[in-house]
């Protein structure tokens, strides 16, 4: 591979990371109520989950088609699903709080695994990553550091975030609105899994 094909399949991976969405909410929540290190355990979780949907593209490219099938869509409701109960239990918390309350409890509590499930329960990455990955199938001569590519800058995207997020100024102005930032954040995540149930349910049935 070229230097302009790692730079553009580089791109494109930062892309597909920085594109807002569940995993943005739930790190940014996660450095919000636990703090910079529990994020930055879920920020590497998740480069985890990437990384490995980002190997199985590669090592099974042929059989990215047999991902329309009922296994495919039915891990891809039980993430949603996942994000629909943790949406509700982040707007059962925010709603619990005083204005500017904390929670001991989960200040700490371990975090990490939540990118972890984020990550693995979207098998849609597969799809995406061997989307991106075609062009460079036939040239493919070093999968393992294509593998390794969209860990890093996943890993290292979210790890920003989780930065930014319990930096000073930023974090002691998101713990005096942290009732009303997480609730936003949870109404946001319940209706994006909503959103994602109501095309993924008739897909799923229509594939049984």
């Amino acid at each position: 591979m070229t230097l302009s094909q790692w730079l553009s399949l580089s791109l494109i991976c930062f892309l597909g990371a920085a594109t807002p969405g569940p995993s943005l909410i739930v790190i940014m929540r996660i450095a919000l109520v636990a703090g910079r290190l529990q994020a930055l355990l879920a920020a590497w979780s998740h480069a985890a989950a990437i990384g490995l949907y980002a190997l199985l593209s590669l090592l099974f490219f042929t059989s990215a088609q047999a991902l329309g099938g009922p296994w495919f869509w039915g891990v891809a409701i039980g993430g949603q699903c996942w994000l629909l109960y943790l949406g509700i239990s982040m707007l059962r918390s925010a709603l619990a709080l005083t204005p500017q309350g904390t929670d001991e409890a989960e200040a700490g509590s371990a975090h990490w695994y939540q990118g972890l499930i984020i990550g693995l329960f979207n098998p849609k990455i597969w799809l995406f990553f061997t989307a991106v990955f075609s062009p460079f199938v036939s040239d493919m001569t070093v999968p393992w550091a294509l593998a390794l590519l969209p860990f890093v800058i996943d890993g290292l995207w979210y790890s920003l975030i989780a930065w930014g997020v319990t930096r000073g100024p930023i974090a002691a102005g998101l713990q005096r609105i942290r009732r009303y930032f997480e609730g936003l954040m949870a109404v946001l995540l319940i209706g994006l899994a909503l959103f994602a149930l109501q095309d993924s349910l008739p897909l799923f049935l229509d594939a049984l």
